[in-house]
């Protein structure tokens, strides 16, 4: 019997990018049975050998997690990749630093989704023994199948629109550590990405470069509300969704007295996005 499962981390971002994946393989016969389920609740079944042999869809693949990886290879399991946290990219030397997805994690990789031309050859170049192949952003696949969306998330983008009119939405993908909803402190930050996330010294300094560099950003985001604001004039809301680790409670401060900008993350991802007029990702 081939299974395939599926984890999800966080299920309002991913549950629904993962059911469309799960309804495809069915029907196509790729499989006989798709396991859906939180990616902790997957690790315990492992643990405790209630999970019977079959391929597992990882969604990044971090030093601490290559204990994990190769128990489930050496199981005889068939381990699926696709980084959904961070693709490959340039550091200031020139050099590939896909530290979402080091090279020796490759070892225990059977099969590599790349998410665009690039990283499929970057992939291709430091790993010779794992298929690659270039299949898109899969948590976006279900916005190519407007029945699909419109069945599943119809009564929830129309209860958006009600809510929140004509709107633009704001999908926030990180933050400065001064408004982290744990880490306050550089030395905190630098600490986890030392030893949870096992990452080398020059690229934890890099990330709290770049993390404490969002400051800025937030301040360009406020200078763009005060344009936005003078322009529609409470015309057309601003919905402000926060990363998973941001502090929700400072950007609720920070946007308080100001009406037309709404703060949630409560509905589903792909709803919030078919329900906006327009979409802004920061970087």
């Amino acid at each position: 019997m081939k299974i395939f499962y599926l984890g999800y981390e966080i299920a309002r971002r991913e549950f629904l990018s993962n059911l469309f994946i799960s309804i495809k393989l069915l029907e196509n016969k790729s499989v006989d049975k798709v396991v859906l389920a939180n990616t902790l609740i997957l690790k315990y079944l492992f643990k405790f050998k209630l999970m019977p042999k079959g391929a597992v869809f990882h969604k990044s693949a971090q030093k601490y997690t290559h204990g994990y990886l190769k128990d489930l290879k050496r199981k005889g399991f068939f381990n699926v990749l696709q980084d959904a946290e961070s693709v490959s990219y340039h550091t200031q030397d020139n050099q590939i630093d896909p530290f979402m997805k080091p090279p020796e994690a490759f070892e225990y990789i059977d099969l590599f989704c790349s998410i665009n031309e690039e990283e499929n050859q970057t992939i291709k170049n430091f790993s010779q023994n794992t298929k690659v192949i270039n299949t898109g952003f899969i948590r976006f696949w279900p916005f190519s199948n407007e029945e699909f969306t419109n069945t599943l998330l119809d009564n929830e983008i129309n209860s958006i629109k009600k809510k929140y009119g004509k709107n633009v939405l704001y999908l926030s993908s990180s933050t400065a550590f001064r408004y982290h909803s744990v880490l306050k402190s550089s030395e905190e930050v630098y600490k986890y990405l030392r030893f949870n996330d096992a990452m080398s010294e020059s690229h934890a300094q890099l990330m709290i470069k770049w993390a404490e560099y969002g400051q800025y950003s937030l301040f360009s985001l406020l200078e763009f509300i005060r344009i936005f604001n003078e322009k529609y004039q409470g015309k057309i809301n601003f919905t402000y969704r926060p990363h998973p680790s941001e502090d929700t409670k400072f950007i609720k401060r920070l946007f308080n007295s100001i009406p037309f900008i709404k703060i949630s993350s409560k509905n589903s991802l792909h709803a919030s996005i078919l329900a906006a007029d327009s979409v802004i990702c920061s970087t």
